[in-house]
């Protein structure tokens, strides 16, 4: 399962792949569909 905030939606988001050494920028929607791509639940929550 993964749990995003919906801020997220429409914005490049920056991870670190593994090691803290690269920063990947991908757009938000881009992880959402990898997340769904490897059969994980996501879930959509407002964090204040």
């Amino acid at each position: 399962m993964a749990v995003f905030d919906n801020s997220l939606r429409g914005q490049q988001i920056g991870i670190h792949p593994v090691q803290n050494t690269a920063t990947v920028f991908l757009a938000f929607e881009d992880i959402i569909k990898m997340v769904e791509d490897h059969r994980n639940a996501i879930v959509m929550c407002e964090f204040e």
